[in-house]
């Protein structure tokens, strides 16, 4: 069961998107789909930029249709217990990755910053 992934994109975000996933998978244990393949080419069979990713386990609390919520059928108990889940996971996310000094996208190296130029003297 993969979920695919196909927007028009640009080969920097396509990339930064995958960099990130990978590093969130590296440093956290932080549930995330994990990428099978991607192409941050848009010169394919398909004319996009794409990503393939397993499919996450799990059911959306919400529905486009607001038919099917699953949120507001919860009880104070478990609604408690997703939103302590989730601190858990925004705890992880600040604490385990590592900082840079720089602002941008991530990198396919690992890296984070917009580019290898440095702005100043």
């Amino acid at each position: 069961n993969l979920l695919t992934k196909k927007k028009q994109k640009t080969k920097i975000k396509t990339e930064s998107e995958v960099a990130a996933i990978n590093i969130v998978h590296k440093y956290t244990q932080i549930p995330l789909p994990k990428v099978v393949a991607y192409s941050s080419d848009n010169k394919n069979e398909f004319e996009v930029e794409w990503i393939v990713m397993t499919r996450s386990n799990g059911k959306p609390l919400r529905s486009s249709s607001k038919t099917n919520d699953i949120w507001p059928n919860l009880s104070i108990d478990q609604q408690k217990s997703i939103i302590n889940e989730l601190v858990e996971y925004v705890a992880q996310f600040h604490n385990s990755i590592p900082r840079s000094n720089q602002i941008g996208n991530y990198k396919m190296n690992g890296e984070i910053g917009a580019d290898s130029n440095k702005m100043g003297p």
